[in-house]
């Protein structure tokens, strides 16, 4: 890496993120001079610390909750694929130049690939922020014939339709419990992209699956604090294939190191130090 070897994770309220012991844990295992922090910003200071950013020793950074789509305004580039998603959860500072990249999108895309034999078609998002709409891309690059989204925010359902205009299979609707589990009947996969059911509001699920799912339909949430949350309990209990967001965590962290690093990243070894680290430190086992 270059003299400038601090990178971090910019939100709010992210002291429960496992992203720092991720990335320090595999940089002393290569003796890399390299160091990974939380920066924690209200929404009023974001402006003021992206100004600073351009001048500061930060080489990247993560983006998460709740600045995936509102930070773009302050960055001077997007990548190709996060122009499309218009939402961001990398950035890349190259001698104050700030550009926007999106992971989220390859990470989900690449944990969905071990269900692949299950040929799935159809799908269900929960939530429309800026986890939703990688997914929703990702879906649409995997050539979902039909992708359903729900939101309470009508504004957000507006603008993901106009953004993604292109994609002819999708749809969004207000939030309507009844009309969500009509869908789910007839798809393949469920979506969270909301933090409901979080760590430390565990007790909570975005929506109660209180019917029986058909064979081999897949729930996916993209949580990974606590590793089994409500929502993936209550799916299956009703016969579902479940998965969490650790493996999406995992490959989306890998492809922020690349971009960062521009260099080839020992991929096997990178996974191998989330795993030990992530199941060290998540409780709550499948």
């Amino acid at each position: 890496m270059s003299n400038r070897n601090l990178l971090g994770l910019l939100g709010e309220n992210i002291n429960h993120s496992f992203s720092p012991l991720i990335f320090n844990s595999y940089f002393r295992k290569l003796n890399l001079n390299c160091s990974y922090y939380l920066f924690s910003i209200s929404k009023n200071s974001l402006s003021g610390f992206m100004k600073k950013l351009r001048n500061s020793l930060i080489l990247g950074l993560n983006v998460t909750i709740p600045y995936k789509e509102s930070v773009i305004s302050c960055l001077d580039e997007l990548d190709p694929i996060a122009r499309k998603i218009f939402a961001i959860n990398v950035i890349h500072n190259d001698k104050g130049k700030l550009t926007g990249y999106n992971t989220d999108y390859t990470g989900f895309k690449r944990a969905l690939r071990k269900y692949d034999h299950l040929n799935l078609e159809n799908a269900v998002i929960l939530g429309a922020g800026g986890a939703a709409r990688s997914v929703i891309y990702a879906l649409y690059t995997l050539n979902f014939k039909k992708i359903v989204f729900f939101s309470r925010n009508r504004k957000r359902i507006n603008r993901i339709m106009r953004d993604f205009y292109f994609i002819k299979v999708l749809k969004g609707h207000l939030w309507e419990e009844i009309k969500i589990k009509a869908e789910i009947r007839s798809s393949d996969v469920l979506i969270n992209a909301t933090p409901v059911g979080m760590f430390p509001d565990e007790n909570k699920t975005p929506i109660e699956i209180d019917f029986q799912l058909k064979d081999n339909f897949l729930v996916f949430d993209l949580i990974y604090n606590p590793r089994l949350t409500k929502f993936l309990k209550g799916a299956k209990n009703r016969g579902a294939l479940i998965e969490n967001g650790i493996n999406m965590l995992i490959f989306q962290a890998m492809e922020s190191l690349k971009i960062w690093n521009r260099e080839i990243i020992n991929e096997e070894l990178f996974i191998k130090n989330c795993e030990e680290v992530l199941n060290a430190s998540i409780s709550n086992s499948w």
